[in-house]
């Protein structure tokens, strides 16, 4: 129960975090859906359900995806001396995100047959490398 207060904590944050970027950011459109859904669904929490479960594979996989493409583009961008980039501050909340959904998916799943297995892993591997990219770029400016 503390956990899943916990995890509803962050997620709240999280959604404020997104609103706010929604009226200062230009381009909040690239980045804060996809952490507002995983917030959402860490706040609203039920494994049972087959649209939640669809809906937060759906933003974990998307979310690890794209955090690994962000991660691999701004990595690769920033040896050039002469780029400052400004939109690394967006990967932290988007990691974060991605990594509270795996948490919660992680905790909340049952193991019963073979396949459980890949499907843990691909979703423990979404989480590592979306933690990987929350903690690179944690200062959330650049």
């Amino acid at each position: 129960m503390f956990l899943q207060l916990v995890e509803a904590i962050v997620g709240v944050g999280l959604l404020a975090y997104g609103l706010l970027e929604m009226r200062s950011n230009p381009v909040w459109w690239a980045y804060a859906p996809i952490y507002m859904l995983a917030a959402a669904l860490a706040v609203v929490q039920l494994p049972r359900n087959s649209t939640w479960r669809t809906l937060s594979s759906l933003s974990i996989v998307v979310g690890g995806v794209y955090t690994s493409f962000l991660l691999w583009t701004f990595t690769s961008i920033e040896s050039s001396p002469t780029i400052s980039l400004k939109e690394t501050k967006n990967i932290p909340p988007l990691g974060l995100g991605i990594f509270l959904i795996s948490f919660v998916r992680l905790t909340k799943d049952k193991i019963t047959q073979p396949v459980h297995y890949i499907r843990s892993s691909i979703i423990l591997f979404f989480a590592i490398v979306s933690f990987y990219g929350f903690i690179t770029y944690f200062p959330f400016s650049a």
